[in-house]
């Protein structure tokens, strides 16, 4: 930060990216878990996890901002999640 060199990290949830899109079309379900784990009971779109990191590029929008990670997971690690592989 003191040479002027800010540091962020994003940590998107699942996005429903064109390979991923392809890869359940045959089988939408296989989502279902993610959803029902996701508060806002969807997928991210590209454009939703693309906006956010734009957004932390823009030294007049977000100058001020260095060393932080952006959860971009449709409110998946505020109620507590621990992950796929804790589940009981």
């Amino acid at each position: 930060a003191k040479d002027g060199i800010r540091v962020n990290a994003v940590a998107p949830w699942m996005t429903m990216t064109p390979m991923l899109e392809e890869a359940v079309r045959n089988d939408p379900g296989q989502l279902d878990k993610v959803k029902g784990w996701t508060p806002m009971a969807r997928l991210a779109s590209v454009e939703e996890v693309a906006g956010p990191i734009v957004m932390l590029c823009m030294g007049a929008v977000c100058g001020y901002v260095t060393g932080q990670c952006l959860g971009i997971d449709g409110g998946l690690t505020a109620q507590g999640f621990d992950g796929p592989c804790c589940e009981a």
